[in-house]
């Protein structure tokens, strides 16, 4: 998330601004209950807040092949657990409280944010992704066998941008299942940019 904050986040901004558009699409694949889509949108928001930026057009899409985690993710209300590493500013910034201790996404991170049921392994379904400038697929690698490995990350280089990036988990690897991609080291963080 570091590397994507300092790092990618600006290039992608500066890329975009060059290229004289205001549009920024970032994906988290395999969301599960969509904390990963909204620290994205928090960061996004903190990041783009200048003056200059209010007129950007930020979509984040977090998909899952489960309905039920998506469900959750909808509501957008998280337990102690789940903001555990927030720090306090943060929280009272983007989380109000109810009255049954829950913390609930703010509207104005929430509305950055849709989600979708998607099976990774539907190239048809695949095809509405395109024209990604990032896309977080991390930690689902590990449940695919080497062909569908392959079959997904070609997907997710289709849904690309030329020089968007791809975040994978930290002990997944493209190692043997694509050459496509450039590597890019950020601090010791390897990512994977079209």
């Amino acid at each position: 998330m570091q590397a994507f904050e300092t790092t990618v986040l600006p290039d992608i901004v500066q890329k975009l601004k060059a290229k004289g558009s205001k549009k920024m699409r970032i994906w988290s694949a395999a969301c599960s209950t969509g904390e990963e889509p909204y620290t994205l949108s928090m960061m996004v928001t903190d990041r783009l807040s200048a003056p200059e930026y209010k007129d950007w057009d930020i979509e984040i899409h977090g998909s899952d092949i489960s309905e039920a985690v998506l469900s959750s993710a909808r509501r957008g209300e998280y337990n102690d657990y789940s903001v555990r590493n927030i720090m306090p500013q943060q929280l009272s910034k983007y989380f109000t409280k109810n009255g049954g201790g829950k913390f609930i996404i703010k509207p104005e991170i929430k509305k950055l944010v849709r989600f979708s049921n998607i099976n990774l392994s539907d190239d048809s379904a695949l095809r509405m992704y395109r024209g990604m400038d990032i896309i977080f697929c991390r930690n689902v690698l590990i449940y695919f066998d080497e062909a569908s490995k392959k079959k997904v990350i070609s997907s997710l280089y289709n849904s690309l941008v030329s020089g968007g990036y791809l975040f994978i988990g930290h002990s997944e690897s493209l190692f043997n299942i694509t050459r496509a991609f450039k590597i890019v080291n950020i601090n010791s963080v390897l990512l994977y940019q079209k």
